[in-house]
């Protein structure tokens, strides 16, 4: 039997941008298939031995988290205390894939492996 192709939307694999300000840009396919939709703020933590920004997304408010803004389906938060912080030089915007690390349950955004 014939199925016809109708087009099916595909959804980006979950992508960072950071950029020299210190912004940090989660495009759509983070968004859908973190689930972020409804988080509100986010926790970072950093791996200084392995260059790996942690990021556990939360709903209220607590010490040192950050508000995070959705729009047109994608997020955005400042991370500059945070890179400051821990000495992490961002010259220029770069892009980075997302995963997941299943011991912490954190998303990850390893620093040492930059997107063309």
């Amino acid at each position: 039997m014939f199925v016809k192709y109708t087009g099916g939307k595909k959804v980006a694999s979950p992508k960072a941008s950071i950029n020299s300000k210190g912004f940090v840009f989660l495009n759509k396919g983070a968004v859908i298939n973190m689930g972020l939709s409804e988080a509100k703020y986010v926790e970072l933590y950093y791996d200084e031995q392995r260059a790996v920004i942690g990021m556990k997304f939360v709903s209220e408010e607590n010490d040192g988290a950050s508000k995070i803004r959705i729009r047109n389906s994608a997020c955005v938060f400042s991370a500059r205390g945070f890179l400051g912080y821990n000495r992490i030089n961002i010259e220029s915007t770069s892009t980075y894939s997302i995963s997941k690390d299943e011991e912490s349950g954190l998303y990850v955004i390893d620093l040492s492996k930059k997107e063309p």
